[in-house]
Formats: C-alpha cells, structure tokens, sequence
C-alpha cells in the first residue's frame, strides 16, 4: 500500500510539472538550465511579378513575430537575432518550386552562418516548410495556426527535430502548442552549433 502512494504522488508530481502553463519553469524545475545561444536571422519578404506569392508583412510585422519565436524557444536558451529585413525580388516560379524541393532561386540570396527566413503571402495551403540543405524556412502569411508558432516550428526542423503526435508540443504538426521536450532542447542546442561554427 505505501508502494502504492509514492507510486501516486510521484504520478501526480510529474502530471503537474508536465500540465505546468510556463515551459520555462517546467525546465528549471526539473533542474535544468541553459546558456543563451544566439542565432542570426535574415528576414526575406518575398516579391514577385504575380503578386500571388508577395508577402504583405513589412519590418514591424517581423521583429514583433521574432519576439513570440523567442518567447517560445526561451526555454531552451536558444534566440534568434534578426539581423536585417529585406525584399526579395523573385520570379514567380520560385515558391512553387521551393514548395516542390527546388530551392535555387531562394540560395543565391543566402549568406552562410545564418538562418535565411522567407516569408511569402501563400505557400499553397501549408503554414511553412523547412529548407535544411539550404538552412532556411519559408513561412506563408495566411497560416492555420499562429504565425508565430509556425515560425518558430518551422526552426524547430531546421534544428533538426521532427514531428511528434502530442498537441502541446511545439512539433506537433498543425497545432499551437509550444512545449519542448528536454530531448528536443538538447538536439536543437547541439544542432545549433551548425550555424554559430560558419560565422
């Protein structure tokens, strides 16, 4: 019987450390802690001759976007410094072909040692996609769940962490949750290292 009430009590502690509104404290109260990593973003705002793909965001629009990403990657001591916003001229061939696994046009706007983000009007009916082979995210205006949050999921690939089925996780596909596990936060740190070692 008292197997039994620890068994419960210690149930119960990590029921309510997991169901813990704030993810940073959830990480501090199981110990962990860690050091800032700063991450260097350029923003892209796409134009092309359609207007179909053309983002409607402006400079404002993305650094207040940028805080909630930081907001929510805070608790693994992981931020993303915006470091210029600027316009990208595209052909209109160009989002579709990203969409499809084409990125080329997209690359040659890209400096190495930083996240490259592009943010579009439309991305036919998807929230975002990750680029890794050319260590960007696109982001479409119109999303399903907070664009924020898309954001934010979208560097989540670009660190290397795949989808996962639990609704409050950051990685949950298509949801707004916003938690990240410690094994996520380790993978995404060390993954990290990838764009912090080109500058």
């Amino acid at each position: 019987m008292e197997k039994m009430i620890i068994l419960l009590i210690l149930l119960s502690l990590v029921f309510v450390l997991y169901q813990n509104e704030f993810a940073q404290e959830r990480t501090e109260m199981m110990g962990f802690s860690f050091e800032a990593i700063v991450l260097p973003v350029k923003a892209h705002l796409i134009t092309e001759p359609s207007e179909y793909y053309t983002s409607r965001r402006d400079e404002e629009n993305v650094l207040k976007l940028f805080q909630e990403v930081n907001r929510i990657w805070d608790q693994g001591g992981v931020s993303f410094r915006v470091e210029g916003v600027e316009a990208a001229q595209v052909s209109e061939r160009a989002i579709p072909a990203a969409i499809n696994g084409n990125s080329t046009e997209l690359q040659e706007r890209n400096g190495k040692g930083m996240i490259h983000v592009f943010f579009t009007q439309s991305l036919n009916g998807i929230n975002g996609i990750a680029l890794n082979e050319i260590d960007s995210i696109l982001v479409a205006d119109d999303t399903t769940v907070n664009d924020f949050r898309a954001t934010a999921h979208e560097l989540g690939h670009l660190l290397g962490l795949g989808h996962v089925p639990q609704e409050e996780r950051l990685m949950a596909r298509g949801k707004n949750g916003e938690f990240l596990a410690v094994q996520e936060i380790l993978l995404a740190r060390k993954n990290s290292l990838h764009f912090k070692s080109q500058r």
